[in-house]
């Protein structure tokens, strides 16, 4: 018999759960179970290797087979929904009805799943506790069906869905801890510590972990202003190393004389910039970023305290807008390379 065109899954309004035990137990009190279960034959007379011995007889029960495996068909039909029926018509045995509703079944549940996951959320006077039931529940549920869900993926999804009573919950997790890293059991442990300690105890944890944080990024800053300095006197050498630790009393930088300021010959927008702590930046003529430059050329910049380093300053250069790669600019008159985005 050829195989019918088995559509992904079965119609949602058909409650496998209940329909599938009752059909099989109608399909056993007729003695058809075992048509549904075990399919029938190709008809043997149309198989060249079987035709010319086929007796009569076995023609007869195969025959007889064909008679029960359609009225195991109309018994299975006759219970569907509308909707599932037609999505059954293209099936030419009692056994791919079954199979197709079984089939369609786990992909109807799985798409139920995900549905739930998704749509979970926490009510306003549901516990912790009754909470992470749920989302275990639909968790373990979708990985019986091979959908594993990660860790992460069920973190974020319950700090999302937290009840208003947890709003604070997610800023102090995430600033505590690596949620990246974390396990839904140690989430679970984290939320039964939480709810035992004050409000009081949460700002120390926070305050202890920002000094924490603030003294490993101090080590990191001084380590690669060490390595500046060392990698500087490497390849300048002593006399270029001594010069570097003078301060121009013009600018108030290190690494040249007054006479070689670039502050000297600045234009008022860069001067101003400088006076209030900013990092002046200069195209490849000269010119000065500023409002003229942002309406001459659609470029915004944004100057802020960062990470790249010009004669012991740091500042973070972002351009927003017009698309430029490998532009060259000029920071307090140092020459960089940068990509400019």
């Amino acid at each position: 018999m050829a195989a019918p065109n088995i559509p992904d899954a079965v119609s949602d309004d058909l409650n496998y759960e209940e329909w599938a035990p009752t059909a099989k137990a109608t399909l056993t009190e007729e003695g058809l179970w075992d048509i549904v279960e075990n399919g029938v034959s190709p008809d043997p007379s149309k198989i060249p290797e079987l035709s010319a011995t086929i007796q009569a007889e076995q023609l007869s029960r195969w025959r007889d087979l064909v008679v029960k495996d359609t009225k195991a068909i109309q018994i299975l039909q006759s219970s569907l929904t509308d909707s599932a029926f037609r999505k059954t018509i293209s099936a030419s045995s009692a056994k791919e009805v079954w199979d197709l509703l079984e089939k369609g079944n786990e992909e109807a549940k799985l798409r139920r799943l995900e549905n739930k996951f998704e749509q979970l959320s926490m009510g306003e006077r549901e516990s912790v506790d009754s909470y992470f039931d749920r989302v275990t529940e639909i968790v373990e549920k979708l990985r019986r069906l091979k959908i594993e869900k990660s860790d992460y993926e069920v973190i974020k999804k319950v700090l999302a869905t937290l009840s208003g009573s947890y709003d604070g919950v997610a800023p102090v997790l995430e600033e505590l801890m690596d949620v990246h890293k974390m396990t839904f059991k140690s989430l679970v442990e984290f939320f039964h510590r939480y709810d035992s300690i004050t409000e009081e105890d949460v700002h120390l944890m926070l305050k202890a972990n920002r000094l924490k944080w603030e003294a490993q990024n101090k080590n990191n800053h001084n380590q690669n202003q060490e390595d500046r300095i060392s990698t500087s006197a490497k390849w300048s050498g002593p006399k270029q190393f001594r010069r570097n630790k003078g301060v121009c009393f013009e600018c108030g930088e290190k690494g040249h004389k007054a006479r070689d300021c670039n502050g000297k010959n600045q234009q008022p927008a860069a001067t101003e910039a400088r006076k209030r702590g900013e990092c002046v930046v200069r195209d490849r003529t000269g010119a000065v970023f500023g409002e003229t430059m942002w309406d001459e050329r659609g470029l915004s910049l944004r100057l802020q305290g960062s990470n790249f380093s010009y004669k012991q300053r740091y500042c973070e250069i972002m351009y927003v807008g017009k698309e430029a790669t490998n532009k060259r600019s000029y920071v307090e008159g140092i020459e960089t390379e940068g990509s400019v985005t």
